[in-house]
């Protein structure tokens, strides 16, 4: 199946009808995806490129980013899953050339797809603990910007009629 292009992704995704209206269901993942997708049409530069300018940069994350370089690929370990029929953790993307991460997405996307390492993810977190100050002390994100990051955002209501177990809200500052 062909990829789409950005411009037809947003299209496409345009012409569909809503799944539910704003404010009745939480859904998972495909907000961040549109808008992965707005940022680079917004731009017009690839979505690594603008995290890299606006976030990792700033915060000195050096090895992070949509695909692992190939001389750095030996450090990258293979990814596990569980298969609980058998009881064994499979893999799910192997190590080195062969792995996911190891060429450019097709379509990088702002739901998911970064890679980094420990020390980079932890500049991050210092950051967001941080009010959104890098370690220069430049705001790299505005305190209002991590404060609606680290709140809250689905209704009680919501909430009451969600699919997940008993317990997945808990203290998790979803949505």
């Amino acid at each position: 199946m062909p990829v789409l292009s950005l411009d037809e992704w947003l299209a496409r995704l345009s012409r569909l009808p809503l799944m539910d209206h704003p404010g009745d269901v939480w859904r998972y993942d495909l907000s961040m995806t549109v808008l992965g997708a707005l940022i680079m049409r917004v731009t017009d530069q690839p979505l690594g490129d603008v995290m890299a300018t606006r976030i990792f940069d700033p915060l000195g994350m050096k090895d992070r980013g949509f695909t692992v370089p190939a001389d750095k690929l030996d450090r990258f370990p293979p990814c596990y899953r569980p298969n609980r029929e058998a009881g064994t953790a499979d893999i799910w993307d192997p190590a080195g050339p062969s792995s996911f991460w190891a060429s450019e997405p097709e379509f990088p996307g702002g739901h998911g797809g970064l890679v980094s390492t420990a020390d980079d993810y932890l500049s991050f977190a210092r950051m967001m603990m941080n009010s959104g100050k890098g370690p220069s002390g430049r705001q790299v994100l505005s305190e209002a910007s991590v404060h609606a990051m680290m709140s809250d955002k689905v209704p009680v209501e919501v909430k009451a009629r969600s699919p997940f177990s008993p317990g997945f809200w808990d203290n998790r500052g979803w949505g």
